[in-house]
């Protein structure tokens, strides 16, 4: 599965993406749309919906953490939350995901490198003792070796989405799912990546028709 990164476009185009899709991803540090808006597409919607609201943008802890804990009332499917985060943020938000059926992506994201093995499976068990139904592990990388660290990740018995950032890992983005992943990222047109090494939608459906993959 394909989940398309939305971090650009009004209502509008936002909905019509979605009826093409079968999963998006909400970028709400990123979308112009106000949480009214939000509310409206998910309330709506016609994929499943990923609500994701990185630390660094418009918004402060407490503002980040009552628009996600919004668009989980409101029929997010998941909800994305950063390791880094402290316990009093995700927490209440993972208790309010598990009474809205709403399942819990926690994600680490490193945009320098590719840690070795060890660290990579410590910061995987570190995702699902803070409350994961999923884990989302992002690294930066500069060698084919660190995309065969990122992919091993993938032999365990526990949900796992692996993305190698970066030129030198857009082979993870297009193998994970192939692998055993739930679903690898895209963006919807050239231009509107969230990630580096970020491939469009319509390059990923082009590579997956030609390796026979649906």
């Amino acid at each position: 599965m394909i989940c398309v990164s939305l971090s650009q476009g009004k209502p509008q185009h936002i909905r019509a993406v979605m009826k093409r899709v079968e999963m998006v991803e909400l970028r709400l540090d990123l979308l112009t749309p106000g949480v009214k808006d939000m509310v409206k597409l998910l309330r709506n919607k016609h994929c499943k919906v990923i609500a994701t609201c990185r630390p660094g943008g418009p918004y402060d802890g407490a503002e980040r953490m009552a628009v996600l804990g919004t668009a989980i009332e409101s029929g997010a499917d998941y909800v994305d939350l950063e390791i880094e985060n402290h316990k009093e943020f995700n927490k209440p938000l993972v208790e309010l995901a598990r009474k809205h059926s709403c399942k819990v992506i926690i994600s680490h994201h490193d945009l320098k490198k590719t840690p070795e093995t060890r660290t990579l499976w410590i910061y995987v068990n570190n995702c699902f003792q803070a409350g994961a139904d999923l884990a989302k592990i992002a690294c930066m990388v500069k060698k084919p070796s660190d995309n065969l660290r990122l992919l091993r990740l993938l032999e365990g018995d526990k949900p796992v989405v692996v993305v190698g950032m970066g030129a030198e890992g857009v082979i993870t983005r297009v193998s994970a799912t192939t692998l055993g992943a739930p679903f690898t990222y895209a963006c919807w047109r050239e231009g509107e990546e969230t990630a580096p090494g970020q491939l469009t939608y319509k390059e990923m459906i082009t590579i997956f028709r030609k390796m026979g993959v649906e």
